[in-house]
């Protein structure tokens, strides 16, 4: 199969929270202003993931009109 064919996209993982890893956090001001700003328009940009649920307090939803 020729994988020139498709179109691969690349999701950046973020921890929902400083406590959800050890290192890696930024702050959703920081990700909307700065961050996403300088890789969404790339043509492989496909978006952003989120770990973990469990130590998401707001953060999903102050980017989420961004992604």
């Amino acid at each position: 199969m020729e994988l020139s064919r498709f179109q691969l996209r690349e999701l950046k993982g973020l921890p929902a929270a400083s406590r959800a890893a050890g290192s890696g956090f930024i702050p959703s001001d920081v990700l909307v202003s700065q961050v996403l700003p300088a890789i969404s328009g790339s043509p492989k940009y496909g978006g952003v993931t989120l770990w973990s649920k469990f130590y998401d307090n707001g953060y999903s939803s102050a980017i989420k009109p961004r992604v």
